[in-house]
């Protein structure tokens, strides 16, 4: 069973990476583990569609459904850069590397499209990790989702 919300309804619509079929939303790769980060690419060469997927438990031990909040990575890039500066004070590297994180780049390739060595995004990574409150880069990149994203106005389903 599937429900989501309007804004879900028009991402599904856009046929884009995601789809539903059966009254199930159907994902071409499905490499993370429950409450993970999981990047979507996009046929249409936009960035990609950022995921959480959350399990949904009912009183039990095994997952009922799960609950997925899509992020788009595309969101205005001055109000989101002034969002997590304001909300964690981050430097202007520190923000680059977020961006990065947020297009879905794993730090090797923030590394490359940022042209510093991995040493360097690995060292912004765990001034991050101080300023935002958290142990890992999942916990980072949820937090900075959140941060540019609140739940409340991304598009959500659960199924």
């Amino acid at each position: 069973m599937i429900a989501m919300d309007p804004a879900a309804r028009l991402i599904l619509e856009e046929g884009d990476g995601l789809r539903v079929e059966d009254n199930f939303l159907h994902l071409p790769s499905w490499s993370a583990e429950d409450g993970q980060p999981l990047t979507i690419s996009r046929p249409s060469g936009r960035p990609p569609w950022n995921l959480l997927v959350t399990p949904l438990m009912n009183g039990s031990s095994d997952v009922s459904f799960r609950a997925v909040t899509i992020y788009d990575a595309m969101p205005e890039r001055e109000s989101e850069q002034s969002l997590l500066k304001e909300a964690f004070r981050l430097t202007k590297a520190e923000l680059r590397l977020a961006d990065q994180l947020l297009a879905g780049r794993t730090p090797a390739e923030a590394a490359e499209s940022l042209g510093v060595s991995i040493h360097t995004v690995r060292t912004y990574l765990k001034r991050l990790y101080g300023k935002v409150g958290v142990r890992n880069q999942a916990g980072l990149v949820r937090a900075l989702m959140m941060a540019v994203q609140p739940p409340p106005m991304s598009a959500q389903c659960a199924g």
